[in-house]
């Protein structure tokens, strides 16, 4: 773990002390690059903290307390599921500050456990523990996040929503509507993404940290795959577009397939092979009848 920046010691001192004038706000935790031995901090990293409270409801408004951490560029609110939230804000030299309030359950479940969640579980620094909770954690490990494999329907939910996309991918590059096609082209590739993790986790054990969004991919993906990622993104470009879908859909073929023999369950492929001919036949402009 490498120390903070000056810029982002100001931040965190900052913003320490605006939570200690806050009742509510029990436990403030230090978590990514900034908290771990395992791929540290790089000189553009964030700064990352948790906030647990009996009321996070209470900060997913904008506030003036964001700015009085110092001038913010740019502040921006992320609603999380139920009532949890976060404020994302840039400051001075581009030093990012994300601040994620959390409900308190969830500090006292994994004190109660003895066990971390996964925010946590890549390394943390409790900096406020008003009620002891967080003393009461286990260290967090210095080794990458072991990984389970995905059940069968997960897998197979992967590959029907892959195979969707795709299809309507190559109807509204038919339609020459780029823009539509492009947002779909970004959802089919959440599922190729899931897939090279998956894939990499079946080829290399369950120890294979895959991290998330993509982070470190060519780390930890399968070599041969993560090079022909490079042919699976294309310009604002019908006929690039095209080609690009063709090469994400025989990557996905590749490692799908692979993964289904390593663990044991089956590939749909007539599902495949029916969304293909599809494909192929409004590419060649002979759309199917209805």
């Amino acid at each position: 773990m490498i120390p903070l920046p000056a810029v982002m010691q100001r931040l965190q001192d900052a913003a320490l002390a605006w939570a200690a004038e806050q009742p509510d706000i029990r436990a403030v935790v230090r978590v990514g690059s900034f908290a771990r031995a395992y791929r540290p901090a790089d000189a553009l990293s964030d700064l990352d903290l948790i906030l647990y409270t009996a009321t996070p409801a209470r900060y997913k408004d904008w506030g003036d307390w964001i700015a009085g951490f110092g001038p913010a560029w740019v502040s921006v609110p992320f609603e999380h599921a139920g009532d949890e939230c976060e404020q994302i804000a840039i400051y001075e030299d581009g030093a990012k500050l994300d601040m994620a309030f959390f409900r308190l359950e969830r500090l006292k479940q994994m004190a109660e456990d003895g066990a971390l969640d996964e925010v946590l579980g890549r390394g943390y620094v409790a900096l406020l523990d008003r009620d002891g909770l967080g003393a009461q954690l286990p260290p967090a490990p210095d080794t990458p996040l072991p990984g389970d494999p995905p059940d069968e329907r997960a897998y197979r939910a992967a590959v029907d929503h892959f195979w969707y996309d795709a299809a309507q991918t190559a109807k509204y590059l038919w339609r020459g509507q780029l823009w539509v096609a492009k947002l779909l082209d970004a959802r089919l590739k959440t599922s190729l993404l899931a897939m090279l993790e998956w894939h990499a986790r079946a080829l290399n054990g369950p120890d294979c940290d895959t991290w998330l969004d993509g982070r470190f991919m060519a780390d930890w993906a399968d070599p041969a795959a993560y090079d022909a990622l490079h042919g699976a993104f294309g310009h604002f470009d019908a006929a690039d577009s095209r080609r690009a879908l063709g090469a994400s859909i025989a990557l996905f073929r590749r490692l799908a397939t692979e993964t289904a023999a390593r663990l044991g369950y089956t590939y749909p492929a007539e599902l495949d092979a029916r969304i293909s001919r599809f494909i192929a036949q409004i590419e060649a402009g002979t759309p199917p009848p209805r």
